[in-house]
């Protein structure tokens, strides 16, 4: 099934908020689907990011480390909500870590 259609609610994201349906449709579709059934680390501090990321359902959690070792969640992305595209289009690496709760598309 084409993710357009999967998951309609994308098209109303902020990322692609002003960009027209057609298009929408075309970047959806061509989008690779990752389930994540278990917390899995999708992006680590410090390591490289191979492309952004667009919540379809669930959750991240973001994390960075302190200099001081302490971990700090710095910020709970939901649905419909974007991660890793300053570093993918940057090439730098990762600013945090980004751990999907179970169940999250």
């Amino acid at each position: 099934m084409r993710n357009s259609v999967r998951f309609p609610h994308l098209m109303k994201t902020d990322v692609l908020r002003d960009l027209p349906d057609d298009f929408k449709v075309r970047f959806l579709d061509e989008c690779s689907v990752r389930v994540c059934d278990d917390p899995t680390e999708v992006l680590t501090q410090g390591g490289p990011t191979h492309g952004m990321f667009l919540i379809a359902h669930g959750s991240v959690e973001i994390t960075c480390v302190n200099p001081d070792g302490q971990s700090i969640m710095i910020h709970l992305a939901r649905h419909g909500e974007v991660f890793g595209e300053v570093e993918a289009i940057s090439e730098n690496p990762c600013a945090a870590t980004c751990t999907a709760a179970p169940n999250t598309t």
